[in-house]
């Protein structure tokens, strides 16, 4: 499969990744589907679970792999310490099924993978917050008019002030 980001002027690309085309997997496990049909990654992986769900496991592997894969070739590119920082309401080791995991980000992302990027990393930070406090506090947050139902469903500021502290006393050392 080949994603590509889709923004719809900013803050609107939450939980929307264009799907640009199926991988030959995906077409010979799903041979079945007119992926025309599919602009988002998302309604495509909820309609391919439906049809078969022992199927779509193979393409979640395939998704899996190439992550890893693309994750290992940016960072073997980038000089010096690498630092992965995971901002989500759960952490690596949650992540749930098939099924479940369509309202989380990062969507299919989990322990294993992380734990693949090790020797390209100098260290992981996890930033996991309640789900309960999106949409609570937006104070700080820059956003127009339209994009205010869609900011209420990011982390807030104080989610971003846990990763900023928790870095910066990682990135201390580097500095001194």
């Amino acid at each position: 499969m080949h994603f590509g980001t889709f923004d719809a002027g900013g803050a609107g690309a939450i939980h929307l990744i264009r799907f640009v085309g199926p991988s030959t997997l995906m077409q010979t496990v799903f041979r079945e589907v007119d992926f025309t049909e599919f602009a988002f990654t998302r309604h495509l992986m909820s309609a391919l679970q439906l049809r078969c769900e022992k199927r779509l496991e193979l393409v979640i592997q395939e998704l899996r792999a190439a992550w890893v894969a693309r994750m290992r070739s940016l960072l073997g590119r980038i000089d010096g310490p690498k630092i992965l920082l995971w901002i989500a309401d759960h952490r690596p080791e949650e992540a749930q099924g098939v099924l479940a995991s369509y309202g989380n980000d990062p969507l299919y992302v989990d322990r294993g993978m992380i734990d693949a990027l090790d020797d390209h990393i100098e260290d992981c930070v996890e930033v996991v917050y309640d789900p309960g406090i999106r949409g609570t506090r937006t104070e700080g947050m820059v956003f127009s008019e339209l994009e205010a139902p869609v900011a209420m469903q990011m982390p807030g500021i104080e989610v971003h002030d846990a990763a900023t502290r928790k870095l910066t006393e990682l990135l201390e050392p580097y500095f001194a």
